[in-house]
């Protein structure tokens, strides 16, 4: 059950901008989803079959992990539906699924431990790399796999991150990994080039997202006044993720957005495309969270396929997937950037031979030399689906981070991640 120190994120938010019009938004159709009979469901990960995971239960609650006791992961492939819960646990949730649909992600034993887990349909095995509590958050086509532990139940050590490399012996080997002078560092997916992504808190109070190798730490639209969390990404490089800013300065309420983020040499502005997500219009205080408006984007796949989970009216959790409108493959944009050029061409020359959505651009299940043609064709030239790519930038007006950083950090004692 990843979930971040989430009232820790608020108070380290700062009084960004009164009026956030932010880049113009991404087309895409969505789709609600949800277990039959259950109260809440949250959609985690999917892959590029389309097989989407998460859990639902009860009360998927992202402030009481009390509440989420009983819960049960699911893997859902578009016509069956199956429970995933670990042996003996009190709940589980499934956070990703690699192409062959092994799933991971996390579970509470009977003593109310958090411990990840990886499960290949057969079998489950435990992961608890270091401390004493942990998730596993990400896993490739290779079987490696990225995570999160905490020396202490995530009680006052908030999070590390840890890296699994699967040996021919199919036994993991396992190294801590902490973003270079980051106070808090939660690794969040790796994709089948070995690149990492993840968020990590400063010590001065800045939340961020990163991308490994690099080391490039990432503010949405490179504004470090904008908490920016990344939770996923496919085998393009592209990033999916959330950020929150205020509405209104004087009363406090703020929103969480959501966006596209694909690296392009520095940060810029322009590397952001936002997601108009379902229930991203809902508003809450600052400083008095309850969890009933969190619009989050949680994965994409190499189709550009996004799922996640928002707030119904009921302040209850939905499921969403979302299908782009657009199919960048389709213009030889292979990277799905807005601009067809060299870089598409090594995307459809590691594809070629695949299945990869990505770089099929005639959208016949094969990666071949007929895709090649048409990214010739299209090379240099403009691009209906660029539009999507351009933004109506906003500067919001810079605010210091001290007030509230201090207080989250002197207040992390208090915070409980089960």
């Amino acid at each position: 059950m990843r979930r971040t120190s989430l009232r820790c994120e608020l108070w380290m938010t700062l009084l960004a901008t009164a009026a956030w019009s932010g880049p113009a938004a991404a087309d895409y159709t969505y789709q609600e989803f949800n277990v039959p009979d259950a109260a809440e469901t949250a959609i985690y990960g999917i892959n590029d079959n389309g097989v989407i995971v998460g859990e639902y239960g009860d009360d998927v609650d992202v402030f009481n992990f009390v509440n989420t006791f009983g819960n049960v992961g699911f893997i859902y492939d578009g016509s069956i539906l199956t429970t995933v819960s670990y042996p003996n646990s009190i709940a589980t949730s499934v956070s990703a699924i690699n192409n062959s649909n092994v799933v991971v992600g996390s579970y509470f034993d009977e003593n109310a431990k958090a411990r990840g887990y990886v499960y290949d349909g057969v079998t489950y095995k435990s992961i608890l790399p270091f401390g004493t509590a942990a998730e596993v958050t990400g896993i490739n086509d290779q079987g490696n796999i990225v995570g999160i532990y905490s020396t202490d139940g995530f009680q006052n050590d908030l999070g590390h991150g840890f890296i699994g490399t699967l040996g021919p012996d199919h036994n993991y080997t396992f190294s801590s990994f902490d973003f270079p002078t980051a106070l808090i560092t939660h690794l969040t997916d790796v994709n089948n080039g070995g690149e990492m992504i993840g968020t990590y808190t400063r010590s001065t109070g800045e939340r961020l997202g990163f991308t490994v190798p690099g080391f490039r730490s990432v503010a949405f639209e490179n504004n470090t006044d904008l908490p920016t969390f990344f939770s996923g990404m496919n085998d393009q490089g592209q990033v999916v993720g959330n950020y929150i800013y205020l509405v209104d300065p004087l009363s406090l309420q703020a929103s969480r957005g959501a966006f596209i983020y694909k690296r392009n040499g520095t940060v810029t502005a322009d590397d952001f495309v936002h997601l108009d997500l379902p229930g991203a219009t809902c508003t809450f205080n600052l400083f008095q969270p309850d969890g009933t408006c969190w619009p989050t984007v949680r994965g994409i796949n190499n189709a550009g396929t996004i799922v996640g989970f928002y707030d119904n009216d009921d302040g209850d959790f939905r499921g969403f997937i979302g299908t782009p409108d657009t199919n960048p493959a389709a213009d030889g944009d292979y990277d799905a950037n807005g601009v067809v050029n060299g870089n598409d061409f090594l995307v459809w020359q590691r594809s070629f031979g695949s299945a990869n959505a990505a770089a099929d651009g005639d959208g016949n299940g094969q990666v071949n030399a007929a895709d090649l043609a048409i990214w010739g064709r299209k090379f240099g030239e403009p691009l209906a689906s660029a539009a999507n790519h351009h933004h109506a930038h906003a500067t919001p007006e810079p605010a210091s981070l001290t007030m509230l950083a201090t207080a989250c950090l002197i207040s992390a004692a208090l915070l409980r991640r089960r």
